[in-house]
């Protein structure tokens, strides 16, 4: 079993956040996100995409033989410059980031963080949220680290949040669920929907019955210092 990182071509997080996600991890770059990896000095395992925003000069460092215009639909993966494991993957039913998902678990993802996936365009930024519903597996937790707080989904599970007291926290539930909690300024009994609540201990736990989306305090240290200084 194996951890995984993806890195996607949004927004990207502060340098100090990057290096402490991608300890100990498998890194998948996202098409363009390969750029600014290059621009850190931060080599991946594997480019994946359809190479429609990756910049000439990344095509050739890593080794990029095609991109969208003349990639053929089923083209192989192969290893180019440096090592790297190019992975064409040009099916545009399915986002970069599922196609993304979908690999690690082919290679017995254990656990999957997502970094620079959120904000910038509303499109891509809510389709990534989405895939955490349409990715979920019990058995494989996904978590994204958005630019305020990390993200993943649940369903019919009990949910740890760990922080600080007072931090913020929530979740929403698809109808007819609801969830439930303890150590929550706030607290919840039966209800769908929990925003802006906070942390009134260093762990709480939620109860959710059906599916939710998790929205949870920063789970990296550099995240949260970054977040919590301003």
């Amino acid at each position: 079993m194996t951890q995984f990182v993806i890195i996607a071509n949004g927004p990207f997080l502060a340098h100090d956040i990057i290096l402490e996600a991608i300890q100990g991890r498998q890194i998948i770059a996202l098409d363009g996100a390969a750029d600014k990896l290059l621009a850190l000095g931060i080599n991946p395992l594997v480019i994946l995409g359809d190479f429609d925003s990756i910049q000439p000069q990344t095509q050739a460092h890593w080794g990029i033989r095609q991109t969208y215009q003349t990639l053929p639909d089923n083209a192989p993966s192969y290893i180019g410059h440096h090592g790297v494991i190019i992975v064409p993957a040009k099916n545009q039913m399915l986002t970069d980031l599922v196609k993304g998902i979908h690999y690690c678990d082919q290679h017995q993802a254990q656990n999957i963080s997502i970094l620079c996936a959120t904000g910038g365009r509303d499109d891509h930024h809510e389709a990534n949220k989405l895939a955490l519903q349409s990715e979920y597996r019990k058995q494989r937790t996904i978590l994204m680290h958005s630019a305020q707080q990390t993200l993943r989904w649940a369903n019919n599970e009990e949910v740890t949040l760990q922080g600080e007291i007072g931090d913020y926290c929530g979740f929403v539930v698809q109808e007819p669920g609801y969830g439930d909690s303890t150590g929550l300024a706030y607290p919840c009994i039966h209800i769908p929907i929990s925003l802006c609540n906070r942390l009134s201990m260093p762990t709480a736990t939620l109860y959710i019955t059906g599916s939710a989306l998790i929205i949870m305090p920063p789970q990296l240290d550099a995240h949260r210092k970054l977040v919590y200084s301003k």
